[in-house]
């Protein structure tokens, strides 16, 4: 046992290419939203969402591969 949690031969990091992708990810999303009006609509267009969109589905796919099949990673996107 490790402190915090049981240590396990499934509990592997993802790499540290999609460590920096997820947050270079992240950072792209923050100017998504409209801060003056979080529930309106994003001032994005559609090409720059299918751009981000391309991305995360890449950044997805390569979370799932680092991590393997002992993990399930769920896409709750809409």
């Amino acid at each position: 046992m490790r402190q915090g949690g049981w240590a396990h031969s499934t509990n592997r990091p993802p790499a540290p290419a999609t460590r920096d992708e997820l947050r270079r990810l992240s950072d792209r999303y923050q100017p998504s939203l409209d801060r003056d009006d979080p529930g309106g609509p994003s001032p994005w267009t559609p090409e720059r969402w299918e751009s981000f969109r391309t991305a995360t589905d890449a950044a997805l796919a390569a979370l799932r591969h680092d991590l393997g099949a002992a993990w399930t990673v769920t896409d709750r996107r809409s």
